[in-house]
């Protein structure tokens, strides 16, 4: 077996993300989570899945996340977490609709 066939099993079976076996089912993204349970509760319809479908940017994604999860991981921080990337959204819509640039 190559170094690189055991690192890609390894790496798979870490992960759970599917196989060098084709006959096993494939698991996707959503299947794990990393750093707790808090997405979980969605049920097929995580942030990041709601950030996609409906093309958020950075910014208005990441206040959707800390939204999406204030109740079961970061209370009132989250919450102004998701305040803090708003503000910077509006900043940067409305330095486009002025014409105004924030950089030097």
């Amino acid at each position: 077996m190559t170094i690189s066939k055991v690192w890609l099993e390894q790496l798979d079976n870490h992960y759970l993300i599917g196989g060098l076996d084709s006959d096993r089912p494939k698991k996707t993204a959503n299947d794990t989570q990393h750093g707790g349970t808090h997405y979980k509760q969605f049920k097929g319809c995580e942030p990041w899945d709601v950030i996609t479908a409906w093309k958020l940017g950075y910014l208005d994604g990441t206040a959707l996340k800390y939204i999406a999860r204030w109740r079961d991981k970061g209370g009132v921080q989250d919450l102004k977490k998701a305040i803090h990337f708003l503000q910077k959204t509006i900043e940067v819509e409305e330095e486009k609709n002025s014409g105004v640039s924030g950089t030097a």
